[in-house]
């Protein structure tokens, strides 16, 4: 009832389309400002937002990984929540909070029962990275190990440790050396009618990479994997370095929206 004072443990969560926090759930709830917390607030209560004002028009998923103990990680906008493997939990300065430590030997993310954006529907992924490690980093992986059905987004190192996706017998790469032991934010967009994956536009902390390297092939992901996070399906090259978030938008997302995601969550 209102006015009713209750007690309970609950993720905080903030609604997208008002920017205020309450207690409650569903699609356009994004959650997790300090993790699972026991608070007393008034039945109805809402409170303003204080996290990053990050863009969510067509953002599916939101993972900030800052929670700092547990196996688990929460999906702040949507329900595509995963388990750890093997990754830990480490402290950096460079970022809020705390950030998972991938070891390069069998760490990753599963994010059970989601099977990525597939076919050819546009999509923006968007993932906060840092190594100093000068080899191949497996970032993002689904889809299929078959021509054009793979999804994989990875550091390239036999072309400079360079951002690059790739779908099998396709692959796209930049220029931009960024294994360098500092945080960046690494974005690829496929935009609306693309077709290939030559189409990919890649960003290293919002400025286009416009390289393209690589052979091109037809794009079309499949549905028969779930999602990692730190390692592929089919290959070696499991990630070694430190991932603070990760962003999943179902549209194309312009430079300039790029630059405020960059802007919020640096």
């Amino acid at each position: 009832m209102p006015g009713e004072s209750h007690r309970f443990t609950t993720n905080r969560r903030l609604k997208s389309n008002t920017k205020e926090l309450g207690w409650g759930g569903g699609r356009d709830w994004q959650s997790d400002i300090d993790g699972n917390s026991e608070i007393e607030i008034n039945s109805g209560s809402v409170f303003p937002w204080d996290g990053p004002n990050i863009p969510t028009e067509g953002l599916v998923s939101y993972w900030d990984l800052n929670a700092g103990s547990g196996n688990s990680i929460t999906d702040i906008e949507g329900s595509h929540d995963g388990s750890i493997h093997n990754a830990t939990w480490a402290t950096d300065s460079g970022r809020d909070g705390s950030v998972l430590q991938f070891d390069g030997g069998n760490d990753y993310i599963v994010l059970n029962g989601w099977s990525g954006i597939t076919g050819t529907h546009p999509r923006t992924w968007a993932i906060w990275f840092k190594s100093g490690s000068s080899r191949d980093h497996r970032l993002i992986s689904y889809g299929a190990n078959t021509t054009g059905n793979k999804y994989d987004i990875r550091i390239d190192d036999a072309n400079g440790d360079v951002l690059r996706v790739e779908n099998a017998s396709g692959q796209k790469y930049g220029s931009v050396d960024v294994i360098d032991g500092q945080w960046h934010l690494l974005t690829v967009v496929f935009p609306s009618g693309g077709s290939a994956v030559h189409d990919h536009s890649l960003y290293v902390d919002a400025t286009l990479d416009s390289n393209t390297g690589g052979g091109n092939q037809s794009l079309n992901t499949a549905t028969s994997t779930n999602v990692f996070f730190g390692k592929s399906h089919w290959h070696g090259d499991d990630t070694k370095g430190r991932i603070g978030a990760v962003y999943a938008y179902d549209r194309e997302l312009s430079q300039s929206t790029i630059q405020t995601l960059y802007d919020e969550t640096k």
